[in-house]
């Protein structure tokens, strides 16, 4: 039966809000609450009615008519009910999230129909009166009581006129209810009242029984989707039963439900929040007994929101537990303990297990977590409500602080147990909320971190937090602004009292001082009357006494006792970022103008970049007319039109036509210089133009007839494999031959078609290590216009940005490194470093948990990671994370951020040595050679004389000019048995310390046992020279030949050749070297007065 709405719910409205406030139509919204009907309802007595009331904070909403229990599955009800709320006041819509609507569902003996128990009457005159039980009585016997009294076990009454109203409410129901039976029922009372009964008065009692009444089940109703933006919602809720009755042998489908539909009354959204904040104290583990007695433990976090300053969320009422956090443990209402069986659980449950708990303590959370120890359960949740600006307040605190501190404080209980809502705490004065003058309390506090919400996209935290002793002043560096348990202005007056201590230390003092006095005034009486009046002055003021530091807390084993929290957001307060967006911020700022001085292009150049683009379009051309004629299966014809629009549909017709213009522009505004004037006279514009393409046909006709000479083929230099070119170009840096390095490097990228992106990061590598970080900028910048997914290009862009200031574009490039790399350990552990420079501790998380995820992943090997620098050696180095960063930073020459990744392997002492080593690396290359020696010196004595500390060590000698330590060094590696085969550097530098030392004949073997594993153009070059000084010029000759095979631009080698040439008498051909000397800028002045002192010997014989 469906009965009409309910008066009631008209007649008593929730009032939130503290004061009362003009009311307004706009801010008023109303909640309606429709009961539509009850399922798998099963009767208590023979004869059952039903009925629901609702109740929101301290305000009863109202309650339905009585329905009948029959047999259908559903029975339906439809009574509505209304709850308006201010939607303009912040704490009547924080209550509103976080406190539900309970409902109380409560059957009754028969008072629907009187004929039901007419029919009843023939049937319980042969049931005996001891023989009548309940349907449940299988399970629990169920006790006679009243209403009031069952509503007063489940849900905890504390206004008592408000009993006063509902006894007499109900008990007017009552008589209602029992007007309804016939008058036959006072006689059968009488009769129940005599000691002598008859059977006929035995079966007026059965017949006619006073009404009975018992709470069936209870609910609790989350309006948690209007603040999602849903205007009306439909939920089926379990009645939960407040005994343990036979809905616990029920499966979950039979499960007695009530149908709830909650809508707003406008069909508007109830409210638009920036986000919501769900705040969830799990448990305390490991307390100490004193704690985990009968005491009273209450939990505050003030958080800073809108327009309330800081917010408390106070929760209270915990219960002690003995075993380990249950797998399922729902989260419940806030500051409500046990309501029957689960009836004041919410849907959601604790997370399972401690792998997601931040514990950066490193508190022991498997054994806190699995075994029975004794442990104060809270698990209750509380939402708050944040709004733009109360987000924005959040956010500052957490970007200023990182942290919130949570308070624990614990006393006596001085009453009898009950809950408290939201708004009632909110409402406590100081005495009821902590201190009091006679109870004995313990006031501890947690230190939350909450860093790693401020990284994108995460909204949950789960921290385990150590408990200590209540510190105000650290407190206060953390932003906590007045302790909810202690306010300030207490705290002050105990501070400027000194607490009981001071005070008698001060009346000690006093004794003292009064003492003193009355001997200096016997003392004053013998002795004149002095006239300085000093003595009379007030004396100088105490000094306060420092603040106690807070101290861990642990529990009688020596456990640390920890909180365990969780807090999480509706919304990520820093949002995810996407690729896409990434790569497009990624792209704007390699795209702005680069503030470096550009080179200027000579008309050589100009011309030279025309005839390539020529050549390569001709190339082209011939390629996809092959391609053409293969297609149309014919003979080539003289009629070319076909072919061009073949090239338009393929689009490379489009692609030839701006490369000419881009090259011939070049070219033109290189060699030609129009002035204004010349664009107004129209001759001289005409002349300009003639002559312009006269040039343009004539280079484009040089290159055609330079392809028909080879065979239409590309006449391209043939350049050295990638690996030599690489080896070269190290060889000349390490050997400071700056000059001739770079030249190898960008004939590399030249010459090598392919892997430009590789070749211009190392092009990068190089500037960076001469000190120009500019210049690397722009080359790293070209690299990734070749290749965007280029790793280590993104990476060294990123620190190069950071080491500007550009921390935020820094960031972008990181992090597409890592969407790009997602397993590369060093990328997470450069990541890791940047958070540590500009303190972003969620970072820094966040990468570490990333490195540790990725840990075991194997060692991805290039060219990069293989190829050994020739100064030092990482074979010897571990293989931590931070060393393998390390390593990767310095093939990179950041040397700042080589220090910042030893730094967090520097406090293992068995790392001592390799820290050390790899310090004397960076220093070295710096040219801080006197630091270098100390960090070598000292990796010595931890490591011992292995080849690559003895190497360095003979490098950083040998660069101070020490030439006979620098030789014993060289010599010990290459005697030594564990050294590698290829070591290069040292042979060339042992050969250049002989040399030096006029030791020429060792010094020319090992400089040819360098040629055995890598014959460069230095290494030829100084074997001729070796063999030049001792005067036999044909094995000069041939060792200067091999290295001007390698390389012909090398201006000494012309030079050495030259003399050679005119030790031989060869005139010409000393003539034709020395001008190709003159060509490559021969700078060795000693060299060149020896060339002209030769040239004019010879002629003197001539």
């Amino acid at each position: 039966m469906s009965s009409p709405r309910s008066d009631k719910s008209n007649e008593t409205l929730p009032t939130t809000a503290e004061e009362p406030r003009p009311a307004n139509l706009e801010d008023i919204k109303t909640i309606l609450i429709t009961i539509e009907s009850y399922k798998n309802l099963t009767p208590i007595y023979p004869v059952s009615d039903i009925k629901s009331s609702l109740k929101y904070l301290n305000e009863d909403l109202g309650e339905t008519n009585l329905v009948p229990v029959t047999d259908d599955e559903n029975v339906t009800v439809m009574q509505s009910f209304e709850l308006r709320i201010d939607v303009n006041s912040p704490k009547d819509v924080d209550l509103l999230a976080s406190n539900p609507i309970f409902l109380t569902a409560t059957q009754f003996s028969g008072t629907f129909d009187s004929s039901l128990y007419e029919q009843l009457k023939p049937v319980e005159t042969i049931v005996s009166d001891g023989d009548v039980e309940s349907l449940f009585s299988a399970y629990e016997e169920v006790p006679e009581q009243k209403e009031e009294s069952a509503v007063k076990k489940a849900v905890a009454k504390k206004d008592k006129p408000q009993k006063a109203n509902k006894k007499t409410s109900e008990k007017d129901k009552t008589s209602r209810s029992k007007s309804i039976t016939s008058k036959a029922s006072k006689n059968s009372k009488k009769s129940k009242k005599s000691k002598g009964s008859t059977s006929s008065a035995a079966t007026t009692k059965s017949t006619e029984a006073p009404i009975k009444s018992e709470v069936y089940g209870m609910c609790t109703l989350d309006l948690i989707p209007l603040f999602y933006g849903k205007t009306t919602f439909t939920e089926a809720l379990l009645l939960h039963p407040v005994k343990r009755t036979s809905h616990l042998t029920s499966t979950f489908k039979n499960y007695p439900k009530v149908t709830v539909t909650v809508s707003v009354k406008d069909e508007s959204k109830l409210v638009e929040p920036a986000n919501i904040l769900n705040f969830t104290a799990e448990s305390i583990f490991y307390p100490p007994s004193l704690i985990a007695t009968d005491m009273d433990c209450k939990i505050s976090v003030m958080l800073p929101l809108e327009h309330q300053g800081q917010a408390p969320v106070v929760f209270q009422n915990p219960k002690i537990c003995m075993k380990p956090p249950s797998k399922e443990s729902y989260k419940r209402w806030p500051c409500m303990h046990e309501i029957g069986y689960n009836a004041n659980t919410t849907k959601y449950f604790v997370d399972e297990g401690f792998d997601n708990i931040k514990n950066k303590e490193k508190l022991n959370l498997n054994q806190a977590f699995e075994d029975s120890n004794t442990r104060i359960e809270y698990n209750y949740i509380k939402r708050n409500v944040l709004f733009r600006s109360g987000l924005c307040e959040f956010m500052n605190h957490l970007y200023s602080y990182k942290k919130i501190v949570l308070e624990l404080f614990v006393t006596t209980k001085t009453r009898a147990r009950h809950d408290y809502i939201s708004e009632d705490i909110e409402n406590m004065d100081s005495t009821s909320r902590g201190k009091s003058k006679t109870n004995p309390y313990l006031h501890l506090m947690a230190i939350l971190d909450l860093s790693s919400l401020m990284y994108p996209g995460v909204t949950k935290t789960r921290i385990a937090s150590p408990l200590l002793t209540f510190s105000f002043e650290e407190a206060a560096k953390l932003g906590l602004d007045n302790s909810f348990f202690a306010p300030k202005s207490k705290v002050d007056v105990a501070l400027k009292k000194g607490g009981k201590l001071k005070q008698e230390i001060n009346k000690g003092k006093k004794v003292v001082e009064k003492k003193e006095q009355a001997s200096k005034k016997d003392k004053a009486s013998t002795v004149k009357e002095e006239k300085n009046l000093a003595s009379k002055l007030p004396a100088k003021p105490e000094e306060p006494l420092p603040p106690e530091p807070s101290v861990p807390v642990y529990d009688e084993e020596g456990r640390q006792c920890f909180i365990v929290v969780e807090l999480e957001f509706l919304k990520p307060i820093s949002p995810k970022r996407d690729l896409e967006d990434m790569e497009v911020c990624l792209d704007d700022f390699q795209t702005e103008d680069v503030s470096v001085s550009k080179t200027i292009l000579s008309k050589k150049v100009a011309q030279d970049f025309y005839r390539q683009t020529i050549n390569d379009i001709i190339f082209d051309l011939n390629k996809h007319y092959a391609e053409y004629s293969e297609k149309k299966m014919s003979i080539p014809q003289k009629d070319y039109g076909d072919f061009i629009n073949y090239l338009r549909l393929n689009g490379s017709y489009n692609t030839y036509t701006s490369s000419i213009i881009n090259a011939a522009t070049l070219l033109v505004t290189n060699k030609y210089k129009c002035l204004e004037e010349d664009l107004n006279n129209n001759r001289a514009y005409q002349n300009l133009i003639s002559e312009v393409f006269n040039d343009l046909v004539s280079e484009m006709h040089g290159v055609l007839n330079s392809l028909v000479c080879y065979g239409m083929k590309p006449c391209l230099k043939k350049s050295d494999k990638s690996e030599d070119s690489y080896f070269l170009a190290k060889e000349a840096a390490e050997l400071k031959y700056l000059e001739i390095a770079d030249r190898y490097f960008l004939e590399r990228i030249v010459n090598d078609s392919e892997d430009k992106a590789d070749y211009w990061f190392d092009y990068a590598i190089f500037n960076t290590e001469i000190n120009q970080p500019d210049k690397a900028f722009e080359c790293v910048n070209t690299g990734l216009q070749k290749k965007p997914t280029h790793k280590y290009s993104l990476l060294l862009l990123g620190i190069l940005l950071c080491d500007k200031d550009r921390t935020q574009e820094a960031e972008t490039c990181f992090l597409n490194v890592m969407v790009k790399a997602p397993k590369w350990i060093e990328g997470w552990c450069v990541l890791y470093l940047y958070y540590e420079k500009v303190s972003r501790q969620d970072g820094m998380d966040m990468a570490m948990d990333m490195v540790k995820k990725y840990s075991e992943h194997p060692h991805e090997i290039d060219y990069i990671t293989e190829f050994e620098d020739l100064a030092w050696s990482s074979k010897n180095v571990p293989e931590g994370m931070f060393f393998r960063t390390a390593v990767l930073l310095l093939k990179m020459r950041l040397f700042s951020w080589v220090e910042l990744a030893l730094a967090q392997e520097v406090t293992v002492p068995k790392y001592y040595g390799y820290v050390n080593y790899l310090l004397a690396v960076g220093y070295y290359y710096q040219k801080n050679f006197e630091h270098a020696l100390e960090h070598i010196n000292e990796a010595k004595e931890f490591q011992g004389n292995d080849f690559a500390i003895q190497s360095l060590s003979g490098h950083i000698l040998f660069a101070q000019n020490n030439l006979s330590e620098a030789q014993d060094e060289y010599l010990h590696v290459i005697n030594s048995f564990d050294r590698p085969d290829d070591i290069h550097l040292v042979y060339v530098n042992c050969s250049k310390v002989l040399e030096l030392t006029d030791d020429d004949q060792q010094a020319r073997k090992f400089i040819l046992t360098a040629c055995k594993y890598h014959q460069t153009p230095y290494v030829w070059l100084t074997a001729g020279k070796l063999y030049f000084k001792e005067n036999d010029m044909l094995s000069a000759e041939e060792c200067l030949t091999e290295s001007n095979m390698k390389d012909n631009k090398n201006a000494e080698v012309w030079g050495y050749l030259t003399l050679v040439n005119l030790k031989l008498n060869r005139l010409e051909e000393a003539e034709q070297c020395y001008q190709q000397a003159v060509k490559n800028n021969l700078k060795d002045e000693e060299l060149e007065c020896a060339i002209k002192e030769e040239f004019r010997k010879l002629s003197a014989l001539d």
